[in-house]
């Protein structure tokens, strides 16, 4: 009996120390720490003014500086890599990314901005190590979308998904520069569907998305959510103010008034700052008569109308306590 119970113990406890915490910076991207009792990953880096921030969020997580395994960067966006500098400042550890290309997009991004940190240090690296020692799995075929390039990380046993801006929850989506008509319609069509249920990796509706912006975890209504926000982005786009296409100051003004609830309203302001939107309103031609393609060759004119933590253990952990009942119970 007390064998039994100690196996009982060690199950259980060894599910509890399994854990995904959040933390929102000051833009509005989520950084995410996975812990397993010595092992630990931190997803995405915040931008450089929050460097401070994510290192007490680390350190408020039991992860001192010595113990932080690695920082996996799921895209090469600045507000995802751009504490990378300031917390190797205060942690001795590695920086890793899921293929050359994402790496490559980072540094010509830091590179854009004048960022001067040697990027090159930034290891690639899809498996082993700390990702199999936390037992999560890489994916990133992914056409640019949101990003020029992506990955995702996901963990198939407790059923959840890091995917940073693949999906946002309950936020305004990022529209700004490096995001076009063209990607704009791969990432409602080619992206999202992957990580709907039935899609390529295969999730569920109980699957947990951790997200790169918005709400700490996400599920499947919020892929669709996403969906419905680009129609209604490209829609209102191409609709007619009068006789002419809208300018892109009340395209987002429509967007913050169809989505009132939803954060990071300020994010808006970068679609009026981007010139593939009005080329796009050119290229159409005359304003109000846009009909949305999807990339099945279909049409589509529906429109959509501080410290934070969160534990992907539950449904494993009730798992684990009916074995531990069956084992008593054979006694």
């Amino acid at each position: 009996m007390l064998s039994k119970l100690a196996i009982c113990l060690v199950l259980v406890c060894t599910v509890l120390s399994y854990e995904v915490f959040t933390q929102i910076g000051a833009t509005g991207s989520n950084t995410h720490l996975v812990v397993d009792g010595s092992s630990s990953l931190l997803i995405d880096a915040g931008a450089s003014g929050d460097v401070a921030l994510m290192t007490s969020f680390i350190n408020n997580n039991g992860v001192s500086s010595g113990q932080l395994d690695a920082i996996f960067i799921t895209h090469g966006h600045p507000d995802h890599y751009g504490g990378i500098a300031g917390l190797l400042n205060n942690f001795s550890t590695k920086v890793i990314v899921a293929t050359t290309t994402i790496k490559n997009d980072l540094i010509a991004n830091a590179e854009a901005v004048g960022d001067t940190f040697d990027y090159s240090i930034i290891e690639v690296r899809s498996s082993g190590g700390i990702l199999s020692d936390l037992n999560l799995s890489v994916y990133t075929n992914f056409v640019p979308g949101e990003s020029s390039s992506a990955s995702i990380l996901y963990n198939r046993e407790r059923n959840f998904a890091l995917v940073g801006d693949i999906i946002y929850a309950d936020a305004h989506l990022y529209l700004g520069f490096g995001v076009d008509f063209d990607t704009v319609r791969d990432w409602r069509d080619e992206n999202l569907p992957k990580l709907d249920k039935g899609g390529d990796l295969k999730f569920d509706k109980d699957t947990v998305f951790y997200t790169g912006h918005g709400e700490v975890a996400a599920d499947q209504s919020n892929i669709s959510e996403n969906q419905d926000y680009i129609t209604f982005f490209l829609e209102t786009l191409f609709s007619c103010a009068g006789s002419t296409f809208p300018t892109l100051s009340d395209v987002a003004t429509d967007l913050v008034n169809e989505y009132p609830d939803y954060s990071s309203a300020s994010f808006t302001s970068f679609l009026t700052s981007n010139t593939a939107w009005t080329d796009a309103q050119t290229a159409q031609g005359d304003c109000g008569n846009y009909e949305y393609t999807n990339s099945d060759g279909s049409s589509d004119n529906s429109s959509g109308s501080s410290d934070n933590s969160s534990s992907s253990s539950g449904s494993f952990l009730q798992a684990s306590v009916v074995v531990c009942f069956g084992l008593l119970l054979l006694q």
